[in-house]
């Protein structure tokens, strides 16, 4: 009869041992993973800040730079206009004179075409700066996105390492439970 008591009591604790053991297996499994997600939406969240801030700012810098050449353009278009007015005021060109007449309106035509082209080229040139900005922006997350996921791989090799452990233990009090019943 003392046996028996004693061995009841014993498969109570392995009972109890095996239980606490399922219940940390299947907690190891249920467990939800949004406190792991957290990291990536602050770093969502960051990211969308910072490109904010960035995208205002190289668009504060392409208006300044758009305004100081349409003030350049201006100024030099109303020179052109205040020279081509002054020759022609009072003035009838003869055969001769209107073949330079027409040289100088395809001079100054050229140079128009050729501010044009000069400010398309640089506009061109801050666009492609402007990129390799952006560019360089985005590696720096990727190397952090990068470290996340090696963290989340640790942290997925550890809970495997746990579950292992977990599992190994439940077995053993398994394999006791039953050596147990068959004593």
């Amino acid at each position: 009869m003392f046996l028996k008591a004693t061995w009841e009591e014993e498969q109570k604790s392995h009972q109890k041992e095996l239980d606490e053991l399922q219940a940390r297996v299947t907690d190891l499994k249920v467990r939800p993973r949004w406190p792991v997600l957290l990291p990536t939406n602050q770093f969502r969240r960051r990211v969308v800040h910072d490109l904010t801030i960035l995208v205002d700012y190289d668009v504060q810098g392409q208006n300044e730079v758009l305004h100081a050449h349409l003030q350049s353009l201006m100024s030099k278009s109303a020179q052109i206009q205040a020279a081509a007015g002054e020759v022609s005021e009072g003035y009838t060109p003869s055969g001769e004179e209107k073949t330079i007449e027409e040289l100088r309106q395809l001079v100054g035509y050229l140079k128009k075409e050729r501010e044009i082209v000069e400010c398309k080229h640089e506009l061109a040139h801050q666009e492609a700066t402007r990129s390799v900005r952006r560019f360089l922006l985005f590696f720096d997350p990727l190397k952090f996105i990068i470290d996340l996921v090696f963290s989340f791989l640790f942290l997925l090799r550890r809970y495997r390492q746990q579950w292992e452990h977990a599992t190994r233990a439940l077995d053993e009090v398994r394999g006791k439970l039953h050596a147990e019943q068959e004593r």
